[in-house]
């Protein structure tokens, strides 16, 4: 699984998720978000950095005929899930525990600064998403201002910072993706297609 590097983050998110929850803000934010998605009648949807689980209501309102896959680095996030899925599992979204082409959509909501190897990341999406598939990278408060929230904090998020737009949008494109939506103002959405 390959969590060693991720021990300082892993420790960081284990301490927050006793006091983890949605705001109604950020109930907001994951009905809009997931109302973007525009992947149709998808089969199996992967939640890479699920955390306790937020999106997964939203998602199986929106889809509900697909298999829900969350997958954390914090068993203790992953143990406070409280709502419907189908398959937690504890692990690094740069090794991805599933086979080639088997998801219809991998989401990376709020989580993308804090990979060590983003275009790995990026690639593992990239060899588990069908042919067709849809990745999306999401940070409903923008870059500027999730920037800024890190560099706040006195913890090991503090150098988590989104990369500019042109890296992500080269990371994406060399990888093999097709960008169909941008968005990089208040709020952060890359949307591609395998």
């Amino acid at each position: 699984m390959c969590l060693n590097e991720y021990q300082d983050i892993i420790k960081f998110f284990d301490e927050k998720s006793l006091h983890w929850h949605f705001s109604q803000r950020d109930v907001r934010n994951a009905s809009k978000v997931v109302d973007m998605i525009q992947c149709e009648s998808p089969e199996v949807i992967l939640d890479v950095g699920c955390g306790t689980g937020g999106l997964f209501p939203f998602l199986f309102r929106r889809f509900p005929q697909a298999k829900i896959l969350g997958m954390d680095l914090s068993a203790k996030m992953l143990s406070l899930v409280k709502f419907q899925y189908d398959l937690l599992f504890l692990g690094n979204a740069e090794n991805l525990p599933l086979l080639d082409c088997s998801v219809d959509i991998v989401l990376n909501y709020c989580v993308f600064p804090h990979f060590n190897d983003r275009l790995k990341v990026v690639r593992e999406a990239f060899r588990v998403l069908k042919p067709g598939g849809h990745y999306y990278i999401i940070h409903p408060d923008g870059r500027k201002k999730t920037n800024e929230i890190h560099q706040r904090q006195k913890s090991t998020v503090i150098s988590h910072l989104l990369p500019q737009h042109s890296e992500i949008s080269n990371f994406l494109r060399n990888t093999g993706f097709r960008i169909f939506k941008e968005l990089d103002e208040e709020m952060l959405l890359y949307g591609c297609e395998k």
